[in-house]
This record gives C-alpha cells, sequence and structure tokens, in this order.
C-alpha cells in the first residue's frame, strides 16, 4: 500500500467526491477480507513503513510551480497525501481501509491541512475522465497486478493533458516491469522510469529490494 503553499484548513470530513462513487452492488467477500487485513495492518501502526513521503513523488514535484488536482490512490495513513496538501496541491485520498483513511484525517487534522479522504474499493470507484493533474499509485503493485480492471489504461483516462503520474511499488520478479509501465503509457512521456535496489518504504530496514520508479506525463 497496501499514497505528487497551502491556507491553513481543518481536514474535511470523509465524503463522497463527485463522480467516484461506488457500486452499490454487494460487496465482494474478497473486499471485506482484504479490507480486514489492512485494517488490522493500520491499526498495529506499520512501525516498518517509511512515515515521511514518498522520496519519488517529492523528487517528481520538485520545483513544480503550478500545483492542481492530485489523486492518492491507497493512501493509506495518508503520507503522500499531507505532503501534497501542504505544498499546495488540492488532494483526494483514497483507501480501502477505513481504519487507515481515520487515521490520515486524524494527522491532517493535526497538521491544519485541507484534504479529502475518500473510503472505496479501487476497481470501484471511478476515476473520471481528464480529470486530474496528478496520480499517484506509491506500493500499490499488486492492486495494479491482481485489479478485476485495467488500473494502468483507468490513470491514463482520468489524467488531464499535461498531468503527471507518479508510480513506485516492489519490481521484478514479482512486482510491477519497466517493460509493463512503458506498454502501459504508451504515447506518454516517460519521464522517469527505473528499477533500483534500495530499502523500500515498505518492509525498511529488512535489506535492499527491487525498486520500481515511475513517472511520465500525458501529451495531447
Amino acid at each position: 500500500m497496501s499514497s505528487r503553499a497551502v491556507a491553513v484548513l481543518t481536514a474535511t470530513l470523509l465524503v463522497a467526491v463527485p463522480g467516484m462513487g461506488q457500486s452499490p452492488d454487494g460487496e465482494n467477500p474478497d473486499n471485506a477480507r482484504t479490507r480486514e487485513f489492512w485494517n488490522e495492518k493500520f491499526r498495529s501502526g506499520l512501525p516498518n513503513v517509511r512515515k515521511e513521503p514518498s522520496r519519488i513523488l517529492v523528487e517528481a514535484l520538485a520545483g513544480y510551480d503550478k500545483p492542481g488536482s492530485a489523486l492518492d490512490l491507497g493512501c493509506g495513513d495518508g503520507r503522500n497525501v499531507l505532503y501534497l496538501s501542504a505544498t499546495g496541491w488540492a488532494v483526494t485520498g483514497v483507501d480501502l481501509s477505513p481504519v487507515a483513511i481515520e487515521r490520515a484525517k486524524a494527522a491532517a487534522s493535526g497538521k491544519h491541512l485541507k484534504a479529502e479522504f475518500l473510503v472505496a474499493d479501487l476497481d470501484a470507484l471511478d476515476l473520471g475522465q481528464n480529470r486530474w493533474d496528478l496520480l499517484s499509485s506509491i506500493y500499490m503493485q499488486d492492486w495494479h497486478l491482481k485489479s478485476r480492471t485495467n488500473t494502468f489504461e483507468r490513470m491514463k483516462r482520468a489524467l488531464k493533458v499535461g498531468g503527471l503520474v507518479v508510480i513506485e511499488g516492489f519490481g521484478p520478479p514479482n512486482g510491477l516491469s519497466l517493460d509493463l509501465m512503458k506498454r502501459s503509457f504508451s504515447g506518454f512521456t516517460i519521464v522517469r522510469a527505473e528499477v533500483v535496489k534500495a530499502d523500500p518504504d515498505w518492509g525498511k530496514g529488512r535489506g535492499d529490494k527491487e525498486i520500481l520508479r515511475f513517472i511520465a506525463r500525458k501529451q495531447p
């Protein structure tokens, strides 16, 4: 997971964002099991997960002087949402885990940052079309690989022209590959695409792993 200056404001309550509703149909039992798995993880405080924002997200936006609308997919307890809000983005974080979202809301409130949060199954979430200036997906490789939907096509449609996609997660052999990313974002301008050996944000301190980092910009 499993998440590119602002007036000081109170964090918003959990609200449904227009165009981002879930299916009203009955819930897939797998979703319920997955949600409870992550609820337990977030209740534990996830001591082996980096609390600071993703370094690739920070690097991708360094010197970026036109913050706009951002969606952090699988935001967890909000580390990247807080960074985006603090740097001027109108940001929404979404996660399957209500526990994660409650922690994220509390963290935003504690820092007097404005952000919107949504509990949702990403497979059922309407990302919209030409809606976002930034989409971030940090350590969400399992969703991309196992989703019932084409996650990358949905992200491509959801980005505005000129918008950035920032993806980081575990790489080969069981994670995301550069070949997959380049094929999936054909037609985009690739800003950065690499697999490096590094201490992961998820599972930090347990030895270097293959980490994929990918940044691309949507072209007309």
